[in-house]
């Protein structure tokens, strides 16, 4: 792997990192609020021609209580 591809993969890791520090700082900074979800980071890492390129952040899933929403919906 050259030096390039090296800082490319440490700068896809960077930028996954910080992303998910956002979505748990909003889990965080939301705790106490009525109505909000605690979402999670879903990553994969990425290759290319079979040489590790580095993470990638697939989506923010939400969690949802299913036994509170159902008592919601009742």
């Amino acid at each position: 792997m050259s030096l390039i591809n090296s800082i490319r993969s440490a700068m896809t890791a960077l930028q996954t990192t910080q992303a998910a520090f956002q979505v748990t700082t909003a889990n965080v900074a939301n705790v106490n609020t009525e109505g909000y979800s605690r979402k999670t980071v879903a990553q994969e890492p990425v290759v290319v021609a079979g040489v590790a390129g580095g993470v990638r952040l697939t989506e923010i899933q939400r969690h949802v209580d299913k036994a509170l929403q159902t008592g919601i919906r009742e």
